[in-house]
């Protein structure tokens, strides 16, 4: 079992169309609720730790990946490089931004003190504040009581 085994990407996260661009063997999709969720599949992370040099070299602005060991080292060293996650309220799966997307998210707030809101799915917003992430249900009342009969 790999390491990352919980760790699931949110997809409206990941780009306009993410996952086209990539065979689907090496993609494992998943809804948590009603938020659609990625990870590389095992022939995916095996693909990417493979060709992380010619990736690196083709697109050089793309950060290279980090081993699984490498990432527990830097953990004993006490870096804070290793990905921030949340969870949907009474589920067990864990969510991940990628780095680069949170960066631009919080570059994007005006100072330390603001959030920004950032829609999920249709039932739940993620606020990212400048050093936390949090998740709300969003009430899922179609009908006002006023209005019913």
């Amino acid at each position: 079992m790999r390491a990352d085994a919980s760790t699931w990407a949110v997809n409206s996260l990941l780009g306009k169309r993410p996952g086209v661009l990539l065979p689907p063997h090496f993609v494992e999709r998943h809804s948590v609720d009603d938020v659609v969720v990625s990870r590389l599949s095992a022939p995916g992370v095996s693909h990417v730790l493979t060709f992380a040099g010619l990736y690196a070299a083709l697109y050089p602005g793309v950060r290279r990946p980090i081993r699984p060991s490498a990432r527990l080292a830097s953990k004993a060293r006490g870096a804070g490089s290793a990905p921030e996650t949340f969870t949907l309220p009474n589920r067990a799966e864990r969510l991940v931004i990628p780095q680069p997307i949170i960066e631009t998210m919080r570059a994007m707030m005006a100072s330390p003190k603001t959030s920004l809101q950032v829609k999920l799915s249709p039932s739940y917003d993620l606020t990212v504040g400048a050093t936390s992430l949090s998740v709300t249900a969003v009430d899922a009342m179609l009908f006002p009581l006023d209005d019913m009969d």
